[in-house]
């Protein structure tokens, strides 16, 4: 809601929105709601009362937790699906999801986006392992608009294999253009700049 009507996304106290400007649209799809303004006192107040007043909001939040349980587990499907070969049942996908589901069910818990990013590395390297580096770069920039933390998956994977050298620039030419999803590019602008001076103060 704040993307589409102009407003300032960061807050510049190491608090609230943390990632780059083209996150937004990976949440978009499950806000159904605007955020009250007071947010410590929303949630201070009881679930069910929340329920009822912000029906749509709560809806969006639990789809999104289903999606990301999902997403995760689809990339453990495929690692384990790497680990067994091709034509092998998947049978290591149990052992992994056992392993994976403290990280898996914090994650989902807490609404962040370190299970996705978590993912899309995962899903970065099996795609690698199987020389599709198109669907390498994929992951990897989606990595990155995911959390700013991607980066360093980015960097490592782009220096470690010469196919990826000509595909990462861009793939990270689309990371730029992504942000420009909006009909006010000086407001986009706007925000990478606030961007840029919110990593100043959270630093």
């Amino acid at each position: 809601y704040h993307w589409w009507e102009k407003e300032d996304i960061y807050a510049f106290d190491g608090h609230g929105f943390l990632y780059f400007p083209q996150a937004v649209h990976l949440y978009a799809p499950f806000a159904w709601q605007q955020w009250p303004e007071d947010l410590h006192e929303f949630n201070q107040r009881p679930f069910t009362e929340t329920l009822r007043s912000h029906f749509r909001l709560r809806a969006g939040e639990a789809f999104f937790r289903v999606c990301t349980v999902a997403f995760f587990a689809w990339a453990l499907f495929q690692l384990a699906g790497l680990i067994n070969g091709r034509d092998g049942p998947p049978n290591s996908w149990l052992v992994i999801s056992l392993l994976s589901l403290p990280a898996m069910v914090t994650g989902a818990a807490n609404g962040q986006f370190n299970t996705h990013l978590a993912a899309a590395v995962i899903l970065a390297a099996v795609s690698i392992a199987r020389q599709q580096w198109n669907w390498a770069t994929f992951w990897l920039v989606l990595a990155v608009i995911i959390k700013p933390h991607g980066v360093i998956a980015l960097l490592l994977f782009g220096a470690l294999y010469p196919k990826l050298w000509w595909r990462l620039p861009i793939g990270m030419i689309a990371f730029i253009l992504i942000s420009f999803i909006h009909y006010d590019p000086g407001y986009v602008i706007a925000q990478w700049k606030d961007f840029i001076r919110m990593l100043t103060v959270s630093s």
